[in-house]
């Protein structure tokens, strides 16, 4: 019998009090009564996932720390562990590996799905190998598939024979098949089943002959709540990053408490959220890991993360890149900079500083020494480089070399030095394990080009997910919404959003649809996927003795409810801003300045590049919108090239909303033309215009950044309408005019720079004067106009542009089109001039001031001021703040400022 023995007295600490939750008497990390039971008998005991049989293990040996130092090992085990024992017990093949299916399924697809090269070759991979085990989950197989004419159920049913011939050719079964080989070869009726812990066995499990008697069901894992159930708590969140401030918050009060207290953070989407959290995580609980002190780790992951982000994984992969492909200067300077190279540090990166001001053409692996060389003689590192230099091209020659493809990588790793440089941990030395375990999984070909080697390999590394043994944590956080199976300290239940809980119903695209209803598949069925988060719900309310349910309330300008599983679960009117169990921690920079026994070196860097006059400033009048609410921003996203990416929003972002507005308004103004056609026409008259602007739309492929379905685009021709009848019951108060031109682009040349400038409206009045009209679809804001930092920019361009084409300018301002009314913020020589001018007696004084301002703020941008100076509320959106660290150095905006703001706009 396998025992497991306690020598360690590191373990001991955590006795009785460890298993005691503070308030009540529950035992905690306790198993229910038939698991104890049936595991001291020396039975087996299967569970769904590697995860909770990783944590039913750990409780059983805090089970026993109390009475003995030495006890039997837990026979405890996933399903899929359980299948590999049968098979070795009955001399059945093996089961191929992870990589070695995953290349086979990514070979059919290469030859039979994706051979014109439209198609994404290790996107479909991913899909039909998830799909195939799918299918094997629900005892579906190729040949049941292969009867619905879909060409996604031909890929997949082709596929699956075509892994099956693979594996037959290497001696072993392919995965989706080895629970049917166990059944056929052994019978079901001849293996000795464990018992199974979980919601419900899968169909291909209960083909195995698992009766009721062979289930520990809801019974049995009831049991676990032996006191009255701990009512839920609710927390309602700002946000996602208020959200993860308060996890960790409550994970630190826990373990201030009882610091041998052990919780589950369940997060259905924690793969999204995995760097932001752990970010977090680190600062409340472990700041020290910042501050480059070793730290044992607090909490894990579940299931792991990709081998790739491993950092002795992913400076290998760059490395063997480097030695494979032609490469860019940043990738050459980041190897030699972050890899420990036989040369000091300060001249690796003095040499990599060289390389990344270089030029941005790729450079080939021959070419990588003699371009070390040269540089490294421009900073007077040659004697020191050259070192690196020949254990590169050592490596270089060992890829390049004709011997199968393992021998090459391994070879050339060895010639870099790789295994002995980085961590000597035990997480490090099993993570090198697992990445050479992933080199012998690649095919052995002498032939193949080192690129596509290196290619295959970094696409492994990227799938194949792994968690080394760090021993026991307090905090786990797991987005596998199984059941828990132990009692906890505490869970907290996050991301209860409504439209996020209970999940969407979804089909899988590649197993027929009506296939999958006809089994019973839950995630193809509203009334299933409802049923199974009530029971989710109900096993975590049973596991735990605080439990938490969070939501955030914001995703940016959208409110969001909670889940409707909440109600009657707990007070929601309670957490509509519940304060937090402990107050968020000082950020780290400013801990760590205070802390600081000395004075560091300031140095003031407020200027940068001066800009190139003969190059157009890229993003037009909004560059100089930047520069005027922040040197610093302007000068990011011109010199350093940082635009914030457009992310994918469900149903209509607000960026699509503005590029909507803005067509449908050129199209109808182009078509009514001026005030007298506009008050001509009558309701019926306007709604055919404005239905002909709205039907002409979708067809524009830019105007939406992901496909809309059918109720959004509804919605949103429906909204769009209301707001711009409310903003012609304005302009129709308006003095005379007709519209001179609409989204035309124009040149406007100050101060020696050269600005592409897209005014989107301008209308002429009778004397031939022009005002300029602005678009908004967001919440109105108040305009500065006279200050020294001006908020107007964009007018003051659009005008600028104008008056040097010879135009003479009678107004400009923005119109606001919002479902509670239209209302501008402009100025104007006269009121009619434009709707909502507001800056009639200041208007002298801006028409003659504008020009000055416009010229001092386009002159600190051409001689590159990059002062990190924010008007108020520009750094409320802005994605820059980890670059500039505002506010770590100065901390935040203050509430004053902001409610001086919105009082601003309030009054205007």
């Amino acid at each position: 019998m396998n025992c497991w023995r306690n020598t360690r007295p590191g373990l001991r600490p955590r006795t009785r009090s460890c298993r005691r939750s503070v308030d009540s008497e529950i035992d905690l990390l306790k198993l229910p009564e038939a698991v104890s039971r049936h595991l001291a008998a020396g039975g087996s005991l299967l569970l769904p996932s590697r995860q909770r049989a990783a944590a039913l293990r750990r409780a059983v040996v805090w089970s026993h720390l109390d009475a003995t130092d030495i006890w039997p090992t837990p026979d405890v085990l996933p399903v899929r562990a359980w299948y590999a024992r049968l098979a070795v017990r009955h001399a059945l093949p093996r089961s191929l590996s992870f990589a070695e299916e995953w290349l086979a399924w990514r070979e059919h697809v290469r030859r039979n799905v994706a051979s014109d090269g439209l198609l994404s070759v290790d996107s479909l991979t991913d899909g039909l190998q998830r799909a195939a085990g799918l299918a094997a989950e629900w005892c579906l197989t190729d040949q049941i598939i292969l009867r619905y004419p879909s060409a996604e159920a031909h890929w997949l049913a082709t596929g699956m024979a075509q892994v099956r011939r693979v594996a037959a050719e290497r001696g072993a079964i392919a995965s989706f098949d080895l629970a049917a080989q166990l059944q056929t070869s052994i019978g079901a009726g001849r293996i000795q089943r464990p018992k199974y812990m979980g919601f419900a066995p899968t169909p291909a499990l209960s083909a195995f002959g698992f009766d009721a008697g062979d289930v520990l069901g809801a019974d049995d894992l009831g049991a676990l709540a032996t006191t009255t159930v701990s009512p839920v708590r609710a927390h309602a969140a700002r946000d996602v990053e208020d959200e993860h401030a308060s996890i960790a918050a409550w994970a630190r009060a826990h373990l201030e408490r009882d610091p041998a207290a052990r919780l589950l953070v369940v997060l259905p989407d924690a793969d999204a959220r995995r760097d932001a959290l752990d970010r977090v995580l680190i600062e409340t609980l472990t700041p020290s890991a910042f501050e480059g002190k070793r730290a044992a780790p607090v909490h894990e992951f579940e299931g792991g993360r990709a081998l790739a982000d491993a950092p002795e994984v992913g400076i290998a992969l760059e490395l063997l890149q480097t030695l494979a492909r032609p490469v860019g200067r940043q990738q050459l300077a980041r190897v030699l900079d972050e890899f420990e190279w036989p040369a000091s540090r300060a001249q690796r990166a003095a040499v990599a500083e060289q390389l990344r001001a270089g030029s941005p053409e790729p450079v080939l692996p021959t070419d990588v020494a003699a371009l070390w060389r040269t540089t490294a003689g421009k900073v007077g590192a040659s004697g020191p480089i050259e070192v690196c230099i020949q254990q590169f091209e050592t490596a270089r020659l060992a890829l390049w070399d004709a011997q199968p493809v393992t021998v090459r990588l391994a070879r050339a790793l060895d010639a870099l030095g790789w295994d002995r440089v980085g961590g000597s941990d035990s997480a490090a030395v099993q993570t090198r394990a697992a990445f050479g375990a992933l080199l012998a999984a690649l095919p052995s070909a002498a032939d193949t080009a080192p690129a596509t080697v290196v290619e295959l390999l970094t696409a492994l590394a990227r799938r194949e997910n792994f968690a080394p043994s760090i021993g026991d944590v307090a905090i786990t956080i797991s987005a596998a919404c199984e059941h828990p199976i132990v009692r906890y300290d505490g869970i907290w239940f996050g991301g209860l959003q409504s439209d996020r809980w209970p999940v969407s119903v979804r089909f899988d695209p590649y197993v027929p649809w009506e296939l999958q209803r006809a089994v019973g598949m839950p995630q193809t069925s509203a009334r299933l996927r409802l049923e199974s988060a009530r029971n989710y719900l109900d096993a975590l309310s049973a596991s735990a003795a605080d439990f938490v349910c969070s939501w955030a309330c914001n995703d940016g300008e959208a409110e969001l409810a909670p889940s409707v599983l909440l109600r009657g679960r707990a007070d929601l009117g309670d957490a509509e801003h519940p304060p937090r169990v402990v107050e968020p921690s000082q950020t780290l920079a400013l801990r760590l300045r205070d802390a600081a026994p000395f004075d560091r070196e300031s140095f003031d860097d407020l200027r940068g590049a001066a800009w190139d006059t003969t190059i157009d400033v890229p993003g037009g009048a909004a560059t100089l919108s930047d520069q005027a609410e922040c040197p610093f921003r302007a000068y990011a996203r011109t010199r350093l090239l940082r635009r914030p990416r457009e992310a994918w929003e469900p149903g209509v972002s607000p960026i699509e909303r503005g590029r909507w507005l803005h067509r449908v308004l050129e199209k109808f103004w182009r078509s009514i033309g001026d005030s007298q056609r506009l008050a001509a026409c009558s309701v019926a008259e306007l709604d055919a215009e404005l239905d002909r602007a709205l039907r002409e739309i979708p067809v524009e492929a830019d105007l939406v950044t992901e496909p809309l379905d059918g109720r959004a685009e509804a919605r949103e021709r429906d909204r769009l309408r209301r707001v711009i009848k409310l903003a012609l019951d304005l302009e129709k108060q308006r003095a005379p005019f007709a519209v001179h031109e609409t989204e035309i682009d124009r040149v406007l040349e100050i101060e020696s720079l050269k600005f592409n400038v897209r005014p989107d409206r301008i209308d002429r009045l009778n004397d031939g004067r022009l005002v300029v009209m602005d678009y908004k679809s967001g919440a109105h804001k108040a305009l500065d106009f006279l200050g020294e930092r001006p908020s107007a920019v964009q007018l003051f361009c659009y005008a600028r542009a104008l008056e040097s084409d010879g135009a003479t300018v009678a107004g400009f301002g923005n119109l606001h089109f919002q479902l509670r009314g239209a209302k501008g913020a402009v100025a104007a020589e006269a009121k009619e001039f434009l709707p909502g001018a507001g800056k009639v007696d200041a208007w002298p004084a801006i028409r003659a001031s504008y020009a000055a301002r416009l010229s001092a703020i386009a002159a600190e941008f051409a001689k590159g001021d990059a002062h990190i100076r924010p008007s108020k509320k520009a750094c409320e959106y802005c994605d820059l703040t980890p670059l500039c660290r505002r506010n770590e150095v100065s901390g935040a905006i203050s509430d004053g400022a902001d409610e001086a703001d919105e009082s601003e706009d309030r009054e205007s």
